[in-house]
């Protein structure tokens, strides 16, 4: 018994450290838009910075690597990448080029690397969210609710703070996940700015 307690705990402390990082994809998603959007270059390069180092990370937990987190960002993302290596030469050869890589001075090709980049995490790290905002939030929301309600069904999420779905709500009342999905769905509507302007300067 304490063994299987044992590992639904590791699982759900793996499992949070994942929604995190989905958090962070997704805030950086926002700046990366909003940089774009705003003519503000340097913020939306530094969330591609970002965001290729998350993808990296993201990739590991989905495969179950192990690699030693650091609150010192050369130290963790030199772990990441080495875990990478590990795993696939390849890859951590190319994400090492991409993040060593300088901002390109001209605007146009700037949003091209990035769209690059976004293309690669998500064709070669396999973390297809990147490619648009609500597809970020969608992702965080999704291990959200995971998380959530398996911790509800261990008896470990009794704060409101969880947000965890009121049954005995009316029928029409939207939970935190319906409010999130209608989020998506404006996001769908809207679409973002770093595909719209990847789109632009491809015409130009």
């Amino acid at each position: 018994m304490q063994v299987k307690t044992d590992r639904l705990v590791d699982w759900l402390r793996s499992a949070r450290r994942l929604n995190g990082l989905h958090l962070d994809v997704m805030t950086q998603a926002f700046d990366l838009d909003g940089g774009l959007s705003a003519g503000q270059l340097e913020l939306a390069w530094r969330a591609r910075q970002e965001v290729l180092i998350l993808s990296a990370e993201l990739f590991l937990r989905e495969n179950g690597v192990p690699y030693l987190e650091s609150y010192d960002v050369v130290e963790h993302t030199s772990s990441v990448l080495e875990a990478l290596e590990g795993v696939s030469g390849d890859r951590a050869a190319e994400v090492w080029e991409m993040r060593l890589r300088a901002a390109p001075t001209d605007a146009a090709e700037l949003v091209a690397d990035i769209r690059r980049t976004l293309d690669f995490c998500g064709e070669r790290l396999g973390v297809t969210s990147v490619g648009s905002r609500g597809a970020t939030i969608r992702a965080w929301a999704d291990s959200l609710r995971l998380l959530r309600e398996v911790a509800q069904d261990l008896g470990v999420a009794q704060s409101e703070q969880w947000y965890l779905r009121d049954e005995s709500a009316a029928a029409d009342h939207l939970d935190w996940y319906d409010e999130v999905m209608a989020v998506v769905e404006a996001e769908a509507v809207g679409g973002d700015a770093a595909r719209r302007l990847g789109a632009d300067s491809a015409e130009r």
